[in-house]
């Protein structure tokens, strides 16, 4: 009998720690926020719209707001810009904090390879900056961020010159990225582990990047990192001391710092893979608490 009060008691009190949550973390659907879905930023033959298409979480009345472009993960191979634990969080503290949060989608494979993923990521970039001002944003401060491989891409966009200049654009347009745990910096060395144990992870990578060690350069963030390019300042998390993240990560910040650029790398070991993504936003989180102080940092210059 004592064992099933006690029980009952458990099960109470979860319930309302569970109710105490949700009150806490405000959902954007609840919160001052306009919501635009599905703009095509670029038309592909034979490729399903949603696929190059975009949402805008602006505040209302938003006004030469910053702006925050999110690309999602999924192994560059599924993922989809309205995932719910991919936006939730980041909707409410972006646009608590003036940004307007953009959503992206983009080509995935194996139905394309690079440089497929990345042309469309910078048309997507490159569209925010000739449109965002329509919704009351000010192109002159655009960020980028990504989960795993939109850490990726938004890593490579923002090193890489030839895909914006593709649009007529430079480096200089993105005035800084947050990266969340990535692991494909650097490719080939990526592809040299994930080849030795086979599987699922060795087809991802080839599906994405071929077995040409070229491409896989080419597709390689720390391969573009220069001086003099406009590269922006970095700001690089890993989850749970993850090896292969954390590796990347610090040979990336290593050869942004010798070509004098702000980068720095923090491991969260409270985080998983999933979890560094879906809690990215909440108040009292180390990683939004950084991330803050980074935007902010860059935003007063």
């Amino acid at each position: 009998m004592k064992s099933k009060i006690l029980l009952i008691l458990g099960i109470s009190l979860m319930a309302v720690l569970l109710l105490f949550v949700a009150a806490k973390r405000k959902s954007y659907a609840q919160s001052n926020v306009e919501i635009t879905r599905n703009i095509q930023y670029a038309v592909r033959e034979n490729v399903n719209s949603t696929l190059t298409a975009l949402d805008i979480y602006a505040p209302k009345n938003a006004k030469n707001a910053p702006v925050m472009i999110m690309i999602h993960g999924g192994g560059w191979r599924n993922g989809d810009k309205q995932n719910r634990g991919l936006n939730l969080n980041k909707v409410t503290f972006f646009s608590e904090n003036g940004f307007i949060y953009i959503s992206i989608n983009y080509r995935l494979s194996p139905a394309i390879q690079h440089p497929g993923h990345i042309e469309d990521v910078a048309e997507a970039v490159a569209w925010v900056h000739d449109n965002i001002s329509k919704y009351g944003g000010d192109k002159n401060k655009i960020f980028v961020m990504g989960h795993s491989a939109g850490a990726h891409l938004a890593a490579l966009v923002a090193v890489d010159e030839r895909r914006l200049q593709k649009h007529k654009k430079d480096l200089s347009i993105i005035k800084g990225a947050i990266l969340l745990d990535g692991a494909g910096y650097d490719i080939p060395t990526q592809m040299k582990g994930v080849s030795f144990f086979g599987g699922l992870m060795k087809d991802m990578y080839e599906n994405a990047f071929t077995t040409d060690e070229n491409v896989q350069k080419d597709a390689s963030p720390y391969y573009h990192v220069g001086k003099g390019k406009n590269i922006p300042p970095f700001l690089i998390f890993t989850a749970g001391g993850r090896i292969a993240s954390v590796n990347q990560s610090k040979k990336m910040v290593e050869a942004m710092s010798k070509a004098g650029i702000q980068a720095e790398t923090i491991d969260d070991s409270a985080k998983n893979h999933g979890t560094i993504n879906s809690q990215f936003g909440v108040a009292d989180e180390m990683i939004t608490k950084k991330s803050k102080e980074f935007l902010d940092g860059i935003l007063r210059k």
